[in-house]
């Protein structure tokens, strides 16, 4: 858990059912008005999305992004 200027920033581990674990990227502020979840596009991965997510995070917009099978921290197949 990383906290700069009242946002919390972490990143979640998630187990699926075939055991393939996936990783989901968040940037909260203490309190938000509004809840972004971004799914990215291909080849693409949520650190890409970190200097945004950050501003949105200043905004009171909580950001959520899964890197999503074989890409960013996920497992998977590249």
């Amino acid at each position: 858990l990383i906290t700069q200027q009242s946002i919390w920033q972490y990143e979640k581990q998630l187990m699926m059912r075939d055991e393939l674990k996936l990783v989901l990227h968040a940037w909260l502020p203490n309190e938000p008005k509004a809840v972004l979840f971004y799914v990215n596009g291909m080849q693409s991965h949520a650190k890409w999305l970190t200097p945004i997510a950050e501003y949105f995070a200043t905004q009171a917009i909580a950001t959520f992004v899964l890197d999503r099978r074989g890409q960013g921290e996920s497992e998977g197949l590249r």
